[in-house]
């Protein structure tokens, strides 16, 4: 079981390296995203998040491997090992279609990813504070990035008083916050609201500095 996590990890890694250098449709996630501005598309400084979360992920997958090798197996992994491959295989296929510029269906991929980490959540919030940081994080961030993912199609489709104004985009970060609120409160963790704020720091950052 560990092994399979291991291995989609891995996958979902290499996956997502490639549509970072462009090599998938020749375009990075950056390009696409310049393509289709946002109003609250964040500043590129903030997705360095990416490399806490990957790297929280790394972690933990050695620590259950660590485990097993002691013949001391993780009982959560049990209990996450479903949600845990559906969010590797939602996280890839969200990038190929995100590359391929198919706004529409890389929503849907991006649903399923926030939708296994909220089960994940669910799961682990009677745990210990590592890995309710681990999964917590990612969680917040992907809510964020599942709202730009619409707005980005918003723009797609020339619908600019959605894609680009003030008021819709004030409204949508308060409709981020109120539902990370809320799955915090339900899955006991706070760093969901964490990955949110700093989200946010990064949308109006380009408005005060």
């Amino acid at each position: 079981m560990e092994i399979i996590i291991l291995l989609s990890f891995l996958g979902m890694l290499l996956i997502n390296t490639a549509g970072a250098f462009g090599m998938i449709n020749q375009l990075s996630q950056k390009q696409v995203s310049d393509m289709f501005p946002t109003i609250i598309t964040p500043s590129p400084f903030t997705f360095g998040i990416w490399s806490i979360i990957y790297g929280l992920f790394i972690i933990f997958i050695l620590f259950c491997l660590y485990r097993k090798i002691i013949k001391k197996p993780y009982p959560i992994v049990q209990e996450i090992y479903r949600p845990l491959l559906l969010s590797c295989v939602c996280n890839a296929l969200w990038i190929i279609s995100f590359a391929y510029v198919q706004l529409e269906l890389s929503l849907i991929f991006i649903l399923g990813l926030l939708f296994s980490l909220y089960q994940i959540c669910i799961h682990v919030k009677s745990q210990n504070l590592f890995l309710k940081t681990t999964f917590g994080i990612y969680t917040g961030w992907v809510l964020v990035a599942s709202v730009i993912n619409l707005f980005a199609i918003f723009t797609k489709y020339q619908l600019f008083f959605l894609s680009q104004n003030i008021f819709i985009g004030v409204i949508a970060i308060i409709f981020v916050l109120i539902v990370g609120w809320k799955i915090n409160v339900q899955t006991k963790n706070s760093t969901i609201l964490l990955s949110i704020i700093w989200a946010v720091f990064g949308i109006v950052y380009p408005f005060i500095h």
